[in-house]
């Protein structure tokens, strides 16, 4: 990535007025030079933005070549207004309705699993010292 593909992704982020997480390696290098945001993104994008300097690389979808900043701004709006971000945010809400009801109180799978595996364990432990 050049410094001006990585202007143009930054301003395409901005323009767009939607919330957002962008991982940022802290070694990025960009043609011999560190990577360092415009000022003016940070400013414009603090209340709205989320940078990190971390993920699990092997989990992320790399992000594709993508032209200037209108091809951007034009990307992330699809995703988040599409049919796109309409079926990931459905997925994302089926998914977090599976966690809430794993882990109710006594009766949630996740709970019925912890109680089966302490009580294969401790049966286990006690036949062993019979």
């Amino acid at each position: 990535m050049t410094s001006h593909q990585l202007v143009e992704l930054t301003w395409g982020l901005a323009s767009n007025n939607k919330n957002f997480l962008w991982v940022v390696s802290p070694d990025l290098i960009i043609r011999g030079n560190s990577a360092i945001l415009p000022q003016e993104f940070l400013d414009e994008t603090k209340e709205r933005g989320l940078l990190a300097s971390w993920c699990p690389q092997e989990k992320v979808v790399k992000l594709p070549s993508v032209g200037g900043r209108t091809e951007v701004e034009r990307l992330v709006g699809e995703l988040m207004d599409g049919e796109k971000g309409k079926e990931v945010k459905k997925r994302a809400l089926d998914w977090k309705k599976l966690a809430e009801e794993a882990t109710e109180d006594e009766i949630g799978q996740a709970y019925l699993n912890l109680e089966d595996m302490i009580s294969k364990v401790l049966l286990s432990s006690e036949e062993k010292t019979n």
